[in-house]
């Protein structure tokens, strides 16, 4: 459970930095200072390069539930931010696998927490995130000396979240031999994989590629079609350019919380279950979907039984309508969306159906 709780809060940083902050956050600052790490560049390759000067408080790893390990790849994702040319010798390094001294002291501080039979997995997982954020931490920063090191990590990668990450670092210093793998990319029926390549893809050419983790399958399709048709159409003239690409991932429109003027929004903000300050309103949403009434079931229902819409929000709206609508529309409704395209949509429905089945005993 330990490691499964490490490769989550690894993957949560892996995904903020392929989304770098427009400046560090406060949880990350945070966490450093807790921790006697100044956020000076000075501080943070001192640490990056020979690990900590004095024992790491273990009981301080615990408050914020984090490993060792993630101080690493907040180091990187703020040398990315700052565009910190100094750190890129150590950044090829760390991308080729040659570890710093500081970086195998905290993979074996976390390694000697776990199991003994779980040690060796968990110190490769730990290395190939190093890997993969230094990667993206090159091609954020922008010199071209890391070029020929990122090609050489493209050319040996497999298809996979590796590859793409390799391609969009190389995009971003104006290279573009990678894009035609992030379009193939776009179509693969790895959500995770497809939906990272549509990101990358966006940043790449600044045009919305329309995939999230939510999107369901029939904008999915539409989409892996728009990538594979844009780059019909631009392959023999396109020519990406490193420094727009770079100024879109590291500055990208803030995220607004939801306005809850309308149902959608609602919806949206009561499906985030990551939101435990309420930064996002989920708890204002869910407090004023409970306060609606049936005034909203017709509404809801077109918001079950939507194709178009995200899957976040249907399935929301398919738990809520299942507790205020009638129980014979209800049915009608589960009747439609256990056969739907979405096996997300499929699995809530059989279990509201389940449900209403052990009610009615």
């Amino acid at each position: 459970m330990k490691f499964f709780r490490c490769a989550m809060v690894l993957f949560v940083l892996y995904l903020s930095a392929f989304l770098p902050a427009a400046e560090i956050d406060d949880y990350s600052a945070k966490i450093l200072k807790s921790l006697g790490i100044k956020s000076s560049p000075e501080t943070m390759i001192a640490f990056f390069e020979k690990g900590p000067s004095r024992p790491l408080d273990g009981k301080v790893l615990v408050e914020h539930g984090i490993p060792a390990t993630q101080i690493m790849i907040i180091i990187m994702q703020e040398f990315a931010r700052i565009q910190y040319k100094p750190a890129v010798p150590s950044l090829i390094k760390t991308a080729q696998g040659e570890f710093t001294w500081g970086q195998l002291s905290l993979v074996d501080f976390d390694c000697q927490r776990s199991p003994r039979s779980s040690q060796e997995n968990q110190r490769r997982f730990y290395y190939e995130f190093l890997k993969f954020n230094a990667v993206n931490a090159l091609g954020l920063i922008g010199d071209p000396s890391a070029l020929p090191v990122l090609e050489g990590i493209y050319n040996t990668s497999p298809q996979g979240y590796g590859r793409t990450n390799a391609a969009l670092a190389m995009a971003s210093l104006g290279y573009g031999a990678g894009i035609v793998d992030i379009v193939k990319e776009t179509g693969s029926k790895i959500r995770r994989r497809a939906a990272d390549a549509c990101l990358a893809l966006s940043y790449i050419t600044g045009i919305q590629f329309d995939y999230e983790m939510h999107t369901p399958v029939i904008r999915r399709k539409r989409t892996a079609e728009k990538a594979a048709q844009w780059w019909k159409n631009n392959k023999d003239t396109f020519r990406p350019n490193g420094e727009e690409i770079r100024e879109r991932r590291l500055n990208p429109p803030p995220i607004q919380p939801p306005s809850l003027i309308s149902l959608r929004e609602m919806l949206l903000a009561a499906s985030n279950l990551n939101d435990p300050d309420n930064q996002f309103r989920s708890m204002d949403a869910r407090e004023q979907l409970a306060n609606l009434g049936t005034g909203v079931i017709r509404q809801m229902r077109l918001y079950c039984l939507d194709p178009e819409e995200d899957l976040n929000i249907r399935m929301e709206a398919l738990r809520r309508y299942s507790q205020m609508a009638p129980r014979d529309d209800v049915e009608k409704v589960l009747k439609k969306t256990r056969k739907d395209d979405n096996p997300e949509i499929r699995d809530l429905s059989k279990n509201l159906i389940e449900q209403l089945k052990r009610k009615s005993k």
